[in-house]
């Protein structure tokens, strides 16, 4: 399925926000291409990824949150709509992975507080193979290593919306 399509899909999710690129289809917005360009000549190897390529350029970045404020998915990119994908909190890249999304997970209730997230990120280190990577983390847990998840961001996007941005928690405590 192109990108265009999957965008299409995930902007009719609940909540969800979309952003513009500067080769968005209907509203370009060439502010962002710099900064664009000058990231994916900082990390050449996300160019292996032509969805993700053309997701930034078209869309640079997505946002879900659901009415209770208890999950999150955050594509990071370079618009207004999500995390600046340079000026996020922490580190970009650790030990080879630029993290390109978050699901976050939270539930506050009188008894107890849950929290879990899912990063998914592309190893740009060269080292491991193309394609998604993923880890999750819980309050009782550190995050856990990174490891191969799908062979590209559409795959994965695809995935996201057949789960309507639900990952369940992990089992791992």
């Amino acid at each position: 399925m192109e990108t265009d399509e999957l965008v299409a899909r995930f902007s009719r999710l609940p909540g969800a926000l979309v952003g513009r690129g500067p080769k968005h289809p209907a509203r370009p917005d060439v502010a962002v291409a710099p900064r664009l360009r000058s990231f994916l000549d900082d990390y050449p190897r996300l160019r292996q990824d032509p969805g993700y390529v053309d997701f930034l350029e078209e869309y640079a970045g997505a946002f879900m949150q659901d009415e209770g404020r208890s999950r999150f998915v955050i594509i990071l990119g370079f618009s207004d709509v999500s995390l600046d994908m340079i000026e996020a909190d922490g580190p970009v890249v650790h030990d080879g992975f630029l993290t390109f999304a978050q699901c976050i997970y939270h539930k506050d209730t009188a008894d107890y507080i849950d929290s879990y997230q899912y990063d998914f990120s592309f190893d740009v280190s060269g080292e491991r193979k193309s394609g998604v990577y993923w880890c999750f983390s819980t309050l009782r847990t550190r995050p856990q290593a990174f490891s191969w998840h799908l062979p590209d961001f559409r795959s994965w996007l695809a995935e996201v919306i057949e789960k309507e941005g639900v990952y369940g928690r992990p089992s791992v405590e």
